[in-house]
């Protein structure tokens, strides 16, 4: 509009209540247009636009239920049709299986360092538990766990499996320094008493000393005296490949050889 040869500004009065609401509050406009809420059809509160799921067929695009109520939803969903959803699981896994094996595959190689750290970060913060589980897991049922692992060793493929491992042994054993003698094998037996180096057992027909490598082989310790301890089929399994420099002071062998030098 123009009153005598001047033209007057149009003035916009919600830019202007945007203007007053940013100085009170300290928002921007662009802050303000983020803000809008919606009531929730399932619990009644108004909540910010973002604590709702997208749906394509809303006017608003957002979703009727907020996040809360659709997780409350598809938990109660779940729970009255488990089977029903497994068996469709199961049948979609075994018709698309290559499909999803190929697309994991990519998503691993693509992502392996994050994968890789995130799974070690989660292993970590419930490693105790997870060990603590098995083990009762194990008291529990150590009959059937052990039938279930004779049964699998007698399978092509356990007895392939045993193969290769024996092989590997082999192979290192080879490489590694191969030095004990039977005289010093009763030596270390004197020294410990007869008994076994980590539960104090004594050895007798049904509990037997094995050869344990200290530091085992797969960490480069070869078949020495100084390297051998004697200990009873049980702790020698359950020892495996670690080593506790913790007890290397206790060991028979390892505190002869220190008081010498």
């Amino acid at each position: 509009m123009v009153t005598n040869g001047i033209q007057e500004l149009k003035i916009n009065p919600v830019l202007v209540l945007i203007r007053i609401v940013g100085q009170l509050t300290g928002i921007d406009h662009d802050g303000l247009k983020r803000m809008p809420s919606k009531v929730c059809t399932r619990c009644g509160e108004e909540k910010d636009l973002s604590e709702f799921y997208k749906e394509k067929r809303a006017k608003d695009g957002k979703s009727s239920h907020c996040k809360v109520c659709d997780l409350k939803l598809s938990h109660e969903y779940y729970i009255k049709h488990s089977d029903v959803i497994k068996k469709r699981s199961e049948a979609y896994h075994k018709e698309h299986r290559v499909e999803i094996l190929k697309k994991n595959s990519i998503r691993w190689s693509k992502n392996k360092a994050i994968y890789s750290e995130r799974r070690r970060a989660t292993y970590d913060s419930i490693r105790s538990r997870v060990r603590a589980y098995h083990r009762e897991y194990y008291l529990k049922n150590s009959e059937m766990v052990r039938q279930k692992l004779r049964d699998y060793r007698s399978t092509p493929n356990g007895m392939l499996i045993k193969r290769k491992s024996d092989h590997k042994r082999r192979d290192i054993m080879k490489e590694s320094e191969n030095t004990l003698t039977s005289e010093q094998w009763n030596k270390i037996l004197s020294i410990q008493g007869n008994k076994c180096a980590i539960c104090g057992k004594i050895f007798c027909k049904s509990r037997k000393p094995t050869i344990d490598h200290i530091i085992p082989v797969s960490k480069g310790g070869g078949l020495t005296y100084e390297n051998v301890q004697a200990l009873c089929k049980s702790c020698n399994c359950s020892k495996n490949s670690k080593l506790d420099y913790s007890k290397v002071n206790t060991w028979g062998v390892y505190t002869e050889c220190i008081s010498v030098l």
